[in-house]
């Protein structure tokens, strides 16, 4: 249960999926309330899994990080061998804003002792592949 809130960009490759839309105009904090956030990625780095979200891909930010579970789109043929080679297929755009590479949930031990997940953002992270 919860509100599943797509980014613009991610809401057109999902077709008539009956999801909202986050409003251009959304405070951070309204999301503090999402279960699964969709979200475009850039580009992904083969080598340790992250992913590459631009201001354009995400403009709202702070869905990523509030949302309990996070879903990434990425175009199958946007995956680089490593992080240098993901850098330079970013596009120009990529740096005029926040870039955010993300890579799963956040892991501490440092709260009692307790191996706690998604302590810092989301608790859990899917990449789904999608051909253009």
């Amino acid at each position: 249960g919860g509100r599943v809130v797509a980014e613009p960009g991610a809401a057109s490759l999902l077709g008539t999926a009956a999801i909202e839309i986050a409003r251009a105009d959304a405070a951070p904090h309204s999301f503090a309330d999402v279960a699964v956030a969709i979200a475009k990625g850039s580009v992904g780095v083969a080598e340790n899994g992250a992913v590459a979200v631009t201001a354009d891909d995400a403009p709202h930010r702070a869905l990523l990080f509030l949302a309990e579970r996070v879903i990434l789109l990425l175009d199958a043929a946007s995956i680089a061998g490593d992080l240098h080679s993901a850098v330079r297929a970013l596009p120009a755009t990529a740096w005029r804003s926040q870039l955010t590479f993300i890579s799963g949930p956040s892991k501490t031990a440092d709260i009692e002792q307790t191996l706690v997940h998604g302590a810092h953002g989301p608790r859990a992270l899917a990449v789904f592949l999608h051909h253009i």
